[in-house]
């Protein structure tokens, strides 16, 4: 019952960055396909049943998580379960200033950040920062969801999910570099 719990909370967290990464790659097309896209990314994650299931599953997923580690006899892990235990908590501090800076800055300031505002930030922001928003849909799809867990050892995977989680950062670079050329001609 847990481990199905774990999985299904990863499935809808696999499922909003999907569709959020996904909105991202319409800025190959241009800023008014992304933010139309935006427009329904936000219908649908920033209605109750998406709220709903979204902070279900980010609650869910990171308690069992933590009960997993909490329940172990020794802290003596292969080196897939490090690498996965690094990864899956360096999610919480690279998302955190995203977090912040838009559903935070929305819900008590009114800050409407749309993606001529996030281009903006981004322009503007140090190689620090620019570094570690690329780094979160790397290690949040590319890094976790292709890495092995116990049930997918069992039947072989296919390749295709892995592949476009690892390359999504490069969609998400190519979206927003071409939205930055279309905002300012």
């Amino acid at each position: 019952m847990i481990g199905r719990l774990r999985l299904w909370s990863a499935y809808v967290l696999f499922a909003y960055v999907t569709t959020h990464l996904l909105n991202h790659a319409l800025g190959l097309i241009s800023l008014r396909v992304i933010e139309g896209g935006r427009i329904w990314f936000v219908y649908l994650w920033q209605s109750l049943p998406g709220q709903v299931a979204l902070y279900g599953a980010l609650l869910i997923h990171f308690t069992l998580a933590l009960w997993a580690i909490v329940r172990r006899r020794s802290f003596r892990l292969s080196p897939w379960e490090w690498t996965q235990l690094v990864l899956g908590s360096s999610i919480v501090p690279l998302a955190a200033l995203h977090v912040v800076a838009t559903r935070v800055a929305y819900d008590y300031y009114g800050v409407e950040s749309g993606y001529p505002w996030v281009l903006a930030s981004l322009a503007t922001s140090s190689w620090a920062g620019v570094a570690r928003q690329f780094a979160l849909p790397l290690v949040a799809t590319g890094c976790r969801r292709s890495m092995p867990s116990p049930c997918w050892c069992r039947r072989p995977a296919s390749p295709a999910p892995a592949s476009l989680c690892a390359t999504s950062p490069i969609w998400q670079h190519s979206s927003r570099t071409s939205s930055a050329r279309s905002s300012r001609g």
